[in-house]
Order: C-alpha cells, then sequence, then structure tokens
C-alpha cells in the first residue's frame, strides 16, 4: 500500500503511540467506508484496528460517538485501557458501563462521553428500557463477534443500530468466525457484514510483523492398566450395539457397520424418536429399551474417551456420577447394573492413582522450557475443572507456581472464581509470581491474558476456533511455543485433524463468502425506532422483502413503520437458509445434551452452559443455536438474560389449541384466561405472533402449553391460530 493509498493516520492519535503496521491500516480503511468484519489470529492487533477506526471517524463526524461492545467485563476493561493509552481524550470522554452500574446512573452516562465501553446485555437492556438510541453513533465495535448468532444481544443490537443509525457502521472482531459456511453466513447476516478482512501469520503483509510459534506433537501410550480398563468398557459398548443391530445401518455388503460411534448412534436415537411417534401407546414399552440402551452406549462411549484422553480420575468421577444419579436416569441405571460394570468400577478404584501419561511429559516440556529461560511463563490448557485441580497438584514443586484458573459458575462441589480473584491470579502471573497457570476454557477469550513462552494443550480440540485462540497465547512479543499432547490411536487424534482441517479451509471460506455480501441499504429513511420500543421481544416474523418490519418490546410498546430492509448477503446461495443448516448429527448431539443438563439443574446459568459445554468439546455456538431451537419450541426459557430453564409442562396440555382472552396488559406481561377458566400470564418471550393482539379484550386462539413457573401459569404460545 503507498503513502498515497493508507489513510491518514487520525490525528486523535497520540503523537507517542505505536506506529500502525501496513496491513492494520488497510484493514481501517474497509472498516471506515463500510461494515466489516476482521479476521484475525490472536495476537495481530484486532483492538488497535478499532481504535484506528473510532479515531478517524470521529475526526470525520466530530458531534457523533461510537460503541465498543464486548462479552465480560474484563475485556470491557481491558478496550477502554488500550483506547486511554492511545487516543488524546479525557476522562470523561471515555465512558465504561456494565451491569454494576444502576441504570437511572447509566441513562445519564449515556448523555456524556464521545466513546462507551460495554457489554451487550447492558446495551440491550437500556435500549429495550428506552434509555439508549444509537442514532448518533458513527460506529458501533462488536469484539468476539463470532457470538453473534440466533438470539445473542449482538443480533438484536446490529438490527436496531441499522435501522436508527443515521449512517450506521459496524465493526466485527473475531479469531475465527467459525468452520463452517452456514455459521460464517449467519454472523454475517447477523452483523450486517458488507466486506470481511482476513489475515493469518503468513500473509505478506504481516509476516514482518509476528513472532514464529513453534508447534511441537507429542503422542504417549496408555499403561497396561488402562488397557484393561477400555477392554472392559468396549465389551459393555458391543453388547448394546449387538442388542441395536437390527436399527443399524449395514456397511454397504449386509453386514453391520464395522465402527459404532457417537455419529452413528445419534442418527439411531432421531431413528428411533420418529418410530416411536407412529407406534400406539401400548406397543412403544419395546422402543424406550433401545433407547436406553442407545443412551448409555453413548454415556460409555464417553467414559472410554474420558479415560483415553484425561485420565484414570476423571474417569473415577464419572463413574461416581453414574452411581449417584442412576436412580433419576435409566440409561445410568442400565450401566451401573450390567455384569461388567462391578469389575471395571474397582479396576478403576484400585488403579486411581496410576496417572495418565501425559502428566509426566507435561512435566518433562515445562522443564525443557525453564532450562532455556528460567523467567518464562507457561499456560496448560484443558477441558476439565477435574483435570486443571489434578494437573496443579501435580506440578507443584520448589520450582514452580502453579495456581488454577477456572471460570465464574461453581458446579458439583467446586467453587469458581469470581472476577476480583481471575484478576488476582492474572496480576500474580503477569508480574511473574505464578509461573505455570492451568486453565480451562475461561482462559481462551474474553480475558487479558499477558503474553506466554509456552501453551500447553493437554488434549487437542476439534474447534478451530478454540484451537487459534489457546495458540494466539503465545508468539504476540517475543518467540513462542506451542505443545499439543495426545495418546497415541484415541480420540485425540481425531480431534486434532479436526481442528486443522477447519483452519486450513478457512481462508477459502471468507474469500468465497466476501464475494457474496452485499451493501446494506442506507440513506435517507423514515423516522429511526422509538426509543421505547424494546428488542427482547421475539424476531420478526417472515415478511416480504422491503415490506413492514415490527420489532416488538414487550406489550404496550410501540412498533416501528415500514422501511427497507438491509439485505447484507442479498446473493446468500439458495441452500442457506437465514435460520441457520439443517439439523446435523453435531446439532442433535448439542440438543441432547442441553436438555440432559436442564433435566439435572433447576437452571442453569448461560456461562455454566458455556463451560460445561466446552469440558465436553461443545462450541458455544452451537450451544446458543440448540438452546435457540428449545426456547422457539417452547421446552426452555429465559427468566433473565443470563439463566435458562426448563418449562415445566402441565400434563396433557402439550401444544394443546387454547381460547385466550386478554384481561389486562401492562409493560412485559399480560394477563390472561384460558378457556374460560384457567388464569394465566403472558411474557414477550412467549408469544410469537404480533403484538398488536395483545390488547384488552382481544380474544384469539392459540396452539401453545400452559406451565406452571414459581407458583404461577404460564402460556407458551408456538402458532396464533385466529
Amino acid at each position: 500500500m503507498t503513502d498515497e493509498q493508507a489513510p491518514a493516520k487520525p490525528s486523535l492519535l497520540r503523537p507517542d503511540a505505536l506506529p500502525p503496521r501496513e496491513y492494520q491500516l488497510a484493514v481501517v480503511k474497509d472498516a471506515v467506508e463500510r461494515n466489516t468484519l476482521v479476521v484475525l489470529p490472536t495476537g495481530l492487533g484486532k483492538t488497535l484496528i478499532s481504535v484506528l477506526a473510532a479515531a478517524q471517524l470521529l475526526e470525520r463526524n466530530p458531534e457523533m460517538r461510537v460503541l465498543v461492545m464486548a462479552p465480560t467485563r474484563p475485556l470491557v476493561l481491558q478496550h477502554r485501557a488500550s483506547f486511554k493509552k492511545l487516543l488524546v481524550l479525557d476522562e470523561d470522554s471515555l465512558v465504561t458501563m456494565t451491569g454494576e452500574v444502576p441504570p437511572p446512573a447509566r441513562e445519564d452516562l449515556w448523555a456524556q462521553g464521545r466513546i462507551f465501553f460495554t457489554t451487550p446485555q447492558v446495551v440491550e437492556n437500556d435500549i429495550a428500557k428506552g434509555r439508549l438510541t444509537l442514532k448518533d453513533f458513527c460506529l458501533v465495535v462488536f469484539d468476539e463477534a463470532h457470538r453473534a448468532v440466533k438470539d445473542y444481544a449482538y443480533t438484536a443490537i446490529a438490527r436496531h443500530y441499522m435501522e436508527t443509525g443515521v449512517y450506521p457502521l459496524l465493526l466485527g472482531l473475531t479469531a475465527s468466525p467459525g468452520g463452517n459456511r452456514e455459521r460464517v453466513i449467519e454472523v454475517c447476516e447477523a452483523l450486517c457484514i458488507e466486506k470481511i478482512v482476513y489475515r493469518t501469520h503468513e500473509d505478506e503483509d504481516v509476516s514482518p510483523y509476528v513472532h514464529n510459534i513453534e508447534t511441537d506433537w507429542r503422542e504417549v501410550e496408555l499403561p497396561e492398566q488402562y488397557d484393561g480398563i477400555l477392554r472392559l468398557i468396549r465389551r459393555m459398548v458391543d453388547a448394546r450395539v449387538e442388542k441395536l443391530r437390527a436399527f443399524l445401518p449395514s456397511d454397504g455388503q449386509g453386514g453391520p457397520p464395522r465402527y459404532v460411534g457417537k455419529r452413528l448412534l445419534i442418527s439411531l436415537g432421531d431413528r428411533l424418536r420418529e418410530t416411536l411417534d407412529k407406534t400406539p401407546g401400548p406397543e412403544r414399552g419395546p422402543i424406550f429399551g433401545y433407547m436406553m440402551l442407545q443412551s448409555s452406549t453413548l454415556s460409555l462411549l464417553h467414559a472410554a474417551e474420558l479415560l483415553e484422553s484425561q485420565g484414570i480420575r476423571p474417569l473415577m468421577r464419572f463413574l461416581n456420577r453414574l452411581e449417584d444419579e442412576k436412580d433419576e436416569k435409566k440409561a445410568y441405571r442400565n450401566i451401573v447394573k450390567d455384569a461388567l460394570y462391578p469389575d471395571t468400577y474397582k479396576i478403576v478404584s484400585d488403579n486411581v492413582e496410576v496417572e495418565h501419561p501425559k502428566v509426566e511429559q507435561l512435566k518433562l516440556e515445562i522443564i525443557k522450557q525453564y532450562s532455556k529461560d528460567k523467567t518464562a511463563k507457561v499456560l496448560v490448557f484443558t477441558q476439565y475443572r477435574d483435570t486443571a485441580a489434578l494437573l496443579t497438584s501435580a506440578l507443584r514443586n520448589d520450582v514452580f507456581v502453579v495456581e488454577r484458573f477456572v471460570g465464574q459458575a461453581s458446579k458439583m462441589g467446586d467453587e469458581g472464581m469470581d472476577q476480583a480473584a481471575q484478576s488476582a491470579i492474572l496480576d500474580r502471573f503477569r508480574s511473574g509470581e505464578i509461573t505455570v497457570l492451568v486453565a480451562t476454557s475461561v482462559a481462551e477469550e474474553g480475558l487479558d491474558i499477558p503474553d506466554v513462552d509456552l501453551v500447553v494443550f493437554y488434549e487437542p480440540i476439534p474447534s478451530e476456533i478454540r484451537f487459534i485462540q489457546r495458540k494466539g497465547r503465545t508468539g504476540r512479543s517475543r518467540v513462542g511455543r506451542v505443545v499439543i499432547l495426545a495418546t497415541a490411536d484415541s480420540v485425540d487424534t481425531a480431534y486434532y485433524f479436526a481442528s486443522q482441517r477447519k483452519i486450513k479451509r478457512m481462508r477459502e471460506l471468507m474469500l468465497s463468502i466476501d464475494t457474496t455480501l452485499g451493501r446494506a441499504q442506507r440513506g435517507p429513511r423514515p423516522p429511526p425506532t422509538p426509543a421505547s420500543a424494546v428488542l427482547k421481544f421475539p424476531r420478526p416474523r417472515p415478511r416480504p422483502e422491503n415490506g413492514p418490519l415490527t420489532i416488538s418490546a414487550g406489550f404496550g410498546a410501540h412498533t416501528t413503520g415500514a422501511r427497507q430492509a438491509p439485505k447484507p448477503s442479498a446473493s446468500l446461495p439458495d441452500h442457506i437458509s437465514p435460520m441457520g443448516p439443517t439439523a446435523t448429527a453435531e446439532a442433535r448431539l448439542v440438543r441432547q445434551w442441553l436438555m440432559d443438563l436442564l433435566e439435572r439443574k433447576d437452571e442453569v446459568f448461560i456461562e455454566d452452559m458455556f463451560e460445561r459445554g466446552a469440558e465436553d468439546g461443545l462450541e458455544r455456538a452451537d450451544l446458543l443455536e440448540a438452546l435457540d431451537e428449545l426456547r422457539s419450541e417452547g421446552l426452555v426459557f429465559k427468566p433473565r438474560w443470563d439463566v435458562v430453564k426448563k418449562v415445566k409442562e402441565r400434563k396433557g396440555d402439550r401444544k394443546d389449541v387454547h381460547d385466550v382472552s386478554v384481561v389486562k396488559v401492562v409493560q412485559g406481561c399480560a394477563f390472561l384466561l384460558i378457556d374460560g377458566k384457567t388464569e394465566a400470564l403472558l411474557e414477550p418471550e412467549e408469544f410469537p405472533g404480533d403484538v398488536s393482539f395483545i390488547k384488552k379484550g382481544s380474544r384469539f386462539q392459540v396452539r401453545g402449553t400452559l406451565y406452571d413457573e414459581k407458583g404461577k401459569t404460564h402460556l407458551r404460545v408456538f402458532e396464533v391460530l385466529e
């Protein structure tokens, strides 16, 4: 890029600020002209790109403002610190707001600064309550933009901004928007993206600025005791597969499939449920039995994976959970009653002190790093909290100061770490007081983790997003090293190659989708959406091209008039649905996992759901997609933005037709009389129809479910019939 082509350095930048890199200036040139999704590995300066774009746009539009959003409070504070360090703006111009700031105070703060730093939930809530409008914002930044799927707050905020902004510009930042075409298109559509900018360390304009990252693969063999346990587990699996043989597809030659894994079992579960729906009640007994066998086989495969990849202690904990929950779960009871189970449990308990060979290999890798540099920082990633605790204990000695680093949610007797505790640990790690940090997925994104010299994957992961984020914790300011530990001939190998295939496809995928993106419609428009319109109501119903759009807020709120609906990707392929791809085996597994979680707990924090899912190899976007589907079917609901609960149905009321009379309407709630006899409440997220139905005295028919919540009857509506 020549000096004439590069955008001028904004005068809002401090004179002593580090000069922007060539590729950063190239990205900013796009970002100040169109809605841009920036895909850069961790450490290549995504934050600086947002600073440069904000400074240039504020220079161009001094009367306007900028909004910067990030999913977590620590990341919000990190953005604010970066902007403060690089821009010549006073303290009052840089306003930080999180949920800890009372709503009345936030309303005053929105009227003051020039650049605002906050979480998306705060923005969504304040728009919903009329405390904020984005009309006079010249840029809105969405950090960790890959979260913009389904009903995550980013999607509603982007939609509102495109409707109300004078000339809206959105900037999405992510290390990876996803490994498949449908996921990336969904993110682009949600954020009205017009341009994708993708860079890696290998690009010509990036390579001069980056440090080499050496990646080593270390494979270990399981000890003899582990092999014996695996043989017993596989015998239990084989016995169940034999009973399920009639339902399994052939190998193409009339025989059984050579390998029965999770994907095949999930597909089998779908077919069994379809068969169950078509079978008369008295004849359903055998099908329930097959469904129980399918579920118990999946659990046994998970047990084998735990032993292969994590070690005998995590397996011991899982077996104890089977024992504790066998009365509530038939699949668990089926395993515990297996003739081979007592021997399996005994061998596991007798050998619980036998370490997985990965532990010794991990010690050797850390010692090797410290032999080169006594001040080195090491970050060890693992899926499971149990493993993190085990490794922290195993690594502690007179040389290494080791601490465990986990998320905030507490689960199964394991206390989480609040933000203050997390910050204290990171400060000690940054200063060198802590030399080895053993972390779960919480350290992959959303926190200001200092650059480290060695990153160790205790196990490979199939997600390319998480692989890139983990690897990006090293090599930022100096040469880095990554070591991936794997068990030979196990699921570890399959997961590693799955993530590498997705990474290799990413460049082609980004370029391909970028060519399909059209221009979002801007310019003269009808009056902006009233500030009182709330975004928490369900998504707009399908409408004709350029037809009227309704955004409802809750009952009693206003609706918008007609507008030209933005079409960020008008040339999307015909087979791609705007609501995401057809359900895959992986999607069904996530759905089943989520329902199992909600069966065990009365309510689940969203953050806890993410962390538990990460431990089982599930991606955040997949969990959000499954959650959205379950909500649309009326099986779960969100009493708060950060909590999900399972709907407790009243027997016999599943998706029945009901006559509804609206008795009274207040902000955010309607009081109903159902079928002339039952009093019920209706909340905005429980109603997918036209809000004009919800007014005092109106009568209509719906297909829906009555359920009880905190002693009150609610109506969940699936369809308005008249």
